[in-house]
């Protein structure tokens, strides 16, 4: 079928191109009338959803959204990995090797928050699961979960939770 839809085209061509010659090819074809292009045009559509459908051609879109998907995947993993750790945009840019402002974007537009905020919520959510198991103080949660700044823990905490940490502690009861 695929060569046959090859030897259409080639027909076209030869039936109703003008012959010239040229210097970078022997020979070369030319097709004067609009309806010649479009017939030509038809045929090489015809053969390419052949091919697609042979599964000769992947969708270039797919392709990238797999690329996009694997973007994600692998920065979602690195933050969970090391949130504990000093995490700089440039670093998550660098695992997708994309520069920081664009993964800034790219990543907003694909999970709805920042890589920061993401990062600062995830934070959160560890920090929240350290209060109800355990007693230790908050500063040392906070340094535990990624915070290097008690303040910053509490003013994000509160941000999140929309309560300071030791209000959570007493609400959960610890």
């Amino acid at each position: 079928e695929m060569v046959q839809g090859f030897s259409e085209i080639y027909k076209l061509f030869h039936q109703h191109g003008k012959k010239e010659s040229s210097v970078s090819s022997s020979n070369s074809y030319r097709l004067e009338r609009l309806a010649d292009h479009m017939m030509v045009k038809g045929g090489l559509l015809q053969l390419f959803a052949i091919m697609e459908g042979m599964g000769m051609i992947s969708e270039r879109r797919l392709v990238e959204e797999e690329k996009q998907v694997l973007f994600i995947k692998n920065s979602i993993e690195y933050i969970r990995e090391h949130y504990a750790e000093k995490i700089y945009i440039r670093d998550l840019a660098n695992l997708c090797q994309l520069n920081e402002q664009y993964f800034t974007r790219f990543f907003g537009s694909h999970v709805g928050v920042s890589p920061l905020e993401y990062l600062n919520r995830y934070r959160v959510k560890k920090a929240t699961a350290m209060i109800c198991s355990s007693e230790e103080k908050i500063i040392d949660i906070a340094k535990k979960t990624g915070f290097h700044n008690q303040g910053n823990f509490i003013k994000t905490f509160k941000t999140v939770m929309g309560e300071t940490p030791m209000q959570y502690r007493k609400r959960e009861g610890k």
